[in-house]
């Protein structure tokens, strides 16, 4: 028994140097709790089993005395004791509490810093992952053929300078979940004014992730072309629409579907319904099945209306319906959402239409050579990947790499952005300071400072708002003569202008930003108030478009109130 135990121990000795079990605090005490749970509900059947064999020798084998059945005597060898039979449910519960923890420990086997990370450069992108060459190669080819192959489905045209994307894609679900933390979205696109960021990870069993790519690749292409903001569902339903496209025999085929039978039993068992979906502006902490429910109407709704019946009028009222800033569901299709539904259950029922093309030209990136980072550029970019949903985490990884001697400028940057980010705005502005104590030559630590000087004043009209606006100025033009292309910059200067009393400077450079990214309800927000306060007819369009677009009651609050000023100032 000592021999056993002396090898299990060692073993799992073994498996902890090597797998990095209990790196981080918390995991360490679940991993205690369930393997000790676990022990004991293991150790608990293993002595019922032993005592009923030990109990069973005083009987012959067709006898079961416990189960109250007539036995004859027992026979004549040395009893072993009374036999009291473990209660099940007790060894059950151990043993499955000591599961679920030890599931809930999600850090387990989950370390995406302990491997290579590769960066790849495309002419249409940056990558960066840790999935093997080989699978890089097949996906940024899948990647170039999606683009050319959608085309006519996403609309709209590239603007002739268009901002950097960067792709991060995780080999592994449970490293994607953990680093990242993003809840159940097996990816998201993070836009800002500087970058664009497409995060992604695999599904359930590490499958789908080239499909999850061309999901969050289509939001990119949304962005860059259409200069309007779709709403969300259509937006979502066309991605996993277009996603789901198979290359096959030097053709395209788009508009098939392979767990069609998973969205026709969702569709008819959810609560969800369609007027609920067209309405939805963000899907953040919706449960799992309310979440699929809201992807499954999406995708069935925009598969209807590009390749249903009557296809090419439901594609006009499509059209119609997008480019109007009101969005009124019924008057651009002519029927409720709730008429609509059994139309769309009937169109799943049967057969689903597809559409072939053929392959395009020109599709493969050639050699793409992998530029493997080091230990401190991997951190530095997984940080990057945490910052939206996880910046606490960013933050703990961050302060890792400035520990280093010789940590550049950059990571005292994004750790004032990530505290930032958990509103501690002390902290930020520290090390903004700081980073450009260091440098004050360099525009990204001159753009911080300035974010963070005006963070907390967006919303106010406290005194030191003023100064902090006046300070942030001079910052931000410096950035920009260094810089002409940050439009981060552009943009917080056009604020600046605009909360400084200065409306007609603060135009010229929000109109700048806007040509950038016209999809965004808050730089729409911006120009309208601008030209409202200058009494330009344009507030209006703008000002409609923030409201319309807004993913948050904040921004749509504002909108809503700076719409009924221009009002009253029109009523005058």
């Amino acid at each position: 028994m000592k021999e056993r135990r002396f090898i299990l121990l060692t073993g799992f000795g073994v498996i902890v140097k090597t797998t990095g079990l209990f790196r981080d605090a918390t995991q360490r005490w679940k991993i205690f709790f369930g393997g000790l749970l676990f022990y004991r509900g293991f150790g608990k059947f293993r002595s019922a089993r032993t005592q009923r064999d030990q109990h069973y020798q005083t009987y012959p084998a067709s006898c079961f005395p416990h189960r109250n059945i007539h036995c004859p005597e027992p026979l004549k060898v040395e009893s072993k004791g009374k036999f009291r039979p473990r209660s099940s449910a007790n060894i059950v519960s151990c043993l499955v509490s000591g599961c679920l923890i030890l599931m809930s420990s999600d850090t387990v086997l989950a370390d995406p810093f302990d491997h290579e990370w590769c960066r790849y450069e495309t002419p249409r992108f940056d990558l960066v992952t840790d999935v093997a060459s080989a699978d890089v190669h097949d996906i940024t080819r899948r990647m170039e053929l999606f683009r050319l192959s959608v085309n006519g489905y996403i609309g709209g045209e590239t603007p002739e300078t268009k901002l950097p994307l960067k792709i991060f894609i995780f080999k592994s679900r449970q490293d994607f979940r953990v680093t990242v933390k993003a809840g159940r979205f097996a990816g998201f696109m993070h836009a800002t004014l500087n970058e664009n960021h497409l995060v992604l990870g695999p599904q359930w069993g590490n499958r789908y992730l080239g499909e999850n790519a061309l999901h969050e690749y289509t939001h990119h292409l949304v962005r860059a072309r259409v200069d309007v903001s779709y709403p969300l569902w259509y937006e979502e339903g066309l991605a996993s629409f277009l996603a789901t496209l198979k290359i096959a025999d030097n053709q395209v085929l788009i508009g098939a579907h392979p767990r069609k039978a998973r969205i026709q039993n969702t569709l008819s068992k959810t609560r969800l319904r369609l007027a609920q979906v067209v309405d939805t502006r963000q899907v953040a902490g919706w449960r799992h099945d309310k979440l699929s429910a809201f992807y499954d109407w999406s995708w069935a709704l925009v598969h209807y209306l590009n390749l249903g019946i009557d296809a090419s009028e439901r594609q006009q009222q499509l059209a119609t319906y997008l480019s109007d800033s009101d969005r009124n569901f019924e008057q651009a299709f002519g029927v409720k959402p709730r008429g609509l539904e059994r139309t769309l259950k009937r169109h799943l029922r049967g057969p689903l239409p597809t559409q072939l093309q053929p392959l395009p030209e020109h599709a493969d990136p050639g050699d793409i050579e992998p530029d493997c980072l080091s230990t401190a550029e991997r951190d530095s970019e997984l940080a990057i990947t945490m910052m939206k949903h996880n910046p606490k985490g960013a933050i703990v990884v961050l302060k890792k790499l400035l520990e280093q001697n010789h940590a550049p400028i950059e990571t005292r940057i994004a750790l004032s952005d990530a505290y930032n980010q958990t509103d501690e705005a002390a902290t930020s502005l520290q090390y903004a300071e700081d980073a450009l104590e260091r440098d004050n030559t360099h525009v990204s630590a001159r753009i911080q400072l300035a974010n963070v000087l005006i963070g907390d004043c967006v919303f106010s009209r406290e005194p030191l708002c003023g100064e902090n606006w006046q300070k942030a100025i001079p910052l931000l033009r410096s950035a920009m003569r260094t810089d002409p292309e940050r439009y981060d910059a552009i943009f917080f200067l056009g604020l600046a202008y605009l909360h400084s009393g200065q409306a007609g400077d603060a135009i010229n450079y929000l109109r700048v930003a806007y040509t950038k990214v016209p999809w965004s309800a808050r730089v729409n927000f911006y120009l309208g108030e601008g030209y409202r306060l200058i009494g330009d007819a344009r507030a209006r369009m703008h000002l409609v478009n923030a409201r319309n677009w807004a993913s948050s009651d904040v921004w749509q609050d504002m909108a809503e109130l700076a719409l009924e000023k221009l009002d009253l100032e029109s009523a005058r």
